[in-house]
């Protein structure tokens, strides 16, 4: 989720990310394995991961301007992944 550039220099409507629920997702090989990206004036909210795996993941996670993040038995790499990381 990566919507930072979405938004133009005069725009008067931002775009609005919340309550996404991602729930038994199976990746085998991934540049990331969670990046998501909201705006300084509106982050992205209230994201939901649980019984994901994401295997073969090259760079760490990227999570900016996010609020209320969870992250429920969700595997990367063979390493269980903690809320927020």
């Amino acid at each position: 989720m990566h919507y930072a550039k979405e938004k133009g220099p005069d725009s008067n409507y931002p775009p609005t990310l919340s309550g996404l629920f991602i729930h038994t997702v199976t990746h085998e090989k991934s540049e990331y394995a969670i990046y998501i990206e909201g705006l300084d004036d509106k982050p992205v909210t209230d994201i939901n991961i649980q019984n994901c795996t994401f295997k073969n993941v090259q760079k760490e996670n990227f999570v900016k301007d996010v609020k209320d993040l969870r992250i429920e038995n969700t595997m990367m790499n063979g390493e269980k992944v903690n809320n927020g990381e």
